[in-house]
Formats: C-alpha cells, sequence, structure tokens
C-alpha cells in the first residue's frame, strides 16, 4: 500500500467508466501554460502516512541541466520513494522511476525504473521512439542491471509514461477548463496502453506543512477496485499558481485513510514559490 500512494503521486490510475455526463478532453485539446510550470533543479519533499502514522517519504527532482537522449534535449526527472521508521522493519521499499522528458514536447523519451520491496526486485528501460509509434522494452537483470532482453509494442501519439504524464499534468492551463471537465490521456506501464481520466473538480485552499494554499482540485476516475472505499476515492491538490506543485493526494481506503503530504519545496534555478 505504501509503494501504491508513492506512484498516486503521477496521478495515472486506469479507467473504464462511462463518462457521457461530462465533457471530456483528450490531451490534444489541452491548453498548456509557457513558460513550463518546473525548473531545472526543482525539487519536492513528501511524507506518506496512514492516519497520523509516518509510513514513508517521498522526493521528486528535475536535473540541473539539459541531457540529450536519443538526440533529443531533455529533462531529466527523477522519483523516489521509501519507507521510514518502524514501516522500513516491517517492510523494505526502495523504489527509483526517472523518466527523460523532451523539453519541447513535454513527452518521454526514456523511461526507467528500479523496484526493491521486500524481497521482489524489479528493473527495466523503455525507449519511446514516438516518430516510429513504438515502445521497447529492455529487460534487466534484478541484480547487475545487465540487458537480458528486448521487447517491441506500438504505441499511439502523444502516449505519456508515469513519470511524464504527471509533470505533463502540471503544465495544464486550468484557466480554460470548466469545473466537472473530465481530461483523458493516454499512457505506457506495465506492457500496456492505458486509457486515464482525470475530473477537475474546481478550487479549494488547503492546510499544508508550508501554510494555507489555494489548490486545484483533481479528482482520478477509478476503476471497480476491492481497496478503496467509493468510486472517486482519490483526491489530489495542485497548488493554483504558476507552478502547480502537487500539494496533496488522500486516498479513503476501506479502513482509514492514507495521504501524500508535501513537506518542502526548493525552487528551480529561476522561479521561486509565492504565496497566494
Amino acid at each position: 500500500m505504501i509503494a501504491y500512494l508513492l506512484t498516486l503521486l503521477v496521478l495515472w490510475m486506469p479507467s473504464d467508466h462511462a463518462t457521457a455526463q461530462h465533457r471530456v478532453l483528450n490531451s490534444r485539446e489541452l491548453h498548456l501554460t509557457m513558460p513550463v510550470a518546473f525548473d531545472f533543479g526543482e525539487r519536492m519533499v513528501y511524507r506518506v502516512h496512514y492516519g497520523i502514522i509516518n509510513a514513508g517519504e517521498a522526493e521528486m527532482r528535475v536535473g540541473d541541466q539539459v541531457e540529450y537522449v536519443n538526440g533529443h534535449p531533455c529533462y531529466d526527472v527523477q522519483v523516489t520513494g521509501r519507507t521510514t521508521g518502524f514501516w522500513r522493519k516491517v517492510v523494505r521499499i526502495q523504489d527509483n522511476w526517472s523518466s527523460k522528458i523532451d523539453t519541447a514536447k513535454l513527452q518521454p523519451v526514456q523511461f526507467r525504473m528500479d523496484i526493491q520491496e521486500a524481497g521482489y526486485r524489479h528493473k527495466e528501460l523503455l525507449d519511446f521512439k514516438s516518430e516510429m509509434d513504438t515502445v521497447v522494452l529492455s529487460k534487466l537483470d534484478r541484480k547487475t542491471g545487465e540487458l537480458q532482453g528486448k521487447e517491441g509494442f506500438s504505441i499511439p501519439d502523444h502516449v505519456q509514461d508515469i513519470v511524464s504524464g504527471f509533470y505533463f499534468l502540471r503544465n495544464i492551463d486550468f484557466s480554460k477548463i470548466e469545473k466537472g471537465t473530465l481530461m483523458e490521456f493516454t499512457g505506457f506501464f506495465d506492457k500496456k496502453v492505458h486509457h486515464m481520466k482525470i475530473r477537475f473538480d474546481g478550487r479549494t485552499t488547503i492546510k499544508t506543512d508550508m501554510g494555507k494554499r489555494k489548490a486545484l482540485i483533481l479528482v482520478p476516475v477509478m476503476p471497480d477496485n476491492e481497496t478503496f472505499e467509493k468510486d472517486s476515492p482519490i483526491t489530489a491538490y495542485l497548488s493554483d499558481d504558476e507552478h502547480k506543485i502537487p500539494l496533496k493526494v488522500k486516498a479513503e481506503l476501506l479502513v482509514g485513510s492514507a495521504e501524500v503530504t508535501i513537506k518542502k519545496y526548493y525552487p528551480g534555478h529561476k522561479k521561486a514559490f509565492k504565496n497566494p
């Protein structure tokens, strides 16, 4: 559950619910803000807690400079998550995701995953070849990281990985989106193309470790499940400003609730966080 909540930071949830009662915009129809909401050197630190119990921490970081991958200038985005304190003694989790995101298109060029959860270990590398509508998955040895084999998959246009999709979401111009609108995205994860919907539920003000913040309310549309209490059990809050910083993700479980909340925000080289 802890690792699952850390993954919720990127807000990707497969969906198959009917949505006829809502306006639906696909990723091509969404207006993006310029300049982008994040900058080189940006870092965000989070805590994961179940009720009042701290269970883990996560960090999202943008590299200090442009990286060129397969000829594309990219942001180097790193996401890490781990259990802490008592929970680390119960189950040791140390997960790492990274995405090389094209600076012009805000689409993934390369994605890497290194998962360590108790006795489970998994490593893989995805190379996105958007001009060929394909992605190549490289299977890596769990211990050495050496290549074990490759497998290709067909993908549609404008596909995202679980990290790049989140950073794309941060750049949407919500001033042009009405409350109740569903935003539809396409992502590739776990050897599958997933179609995902996130509903914009308006604005509010929430308390954080950084004080009160005006926030955008986003609700992933969930498939039927046996983990959560209701059909829309997850609510995410992004700061209602030019940065759209993820402030909190809350999940209502069958027993209690769990949250990922921001502890600290470090702006990039050029941007500074402003109070609302």
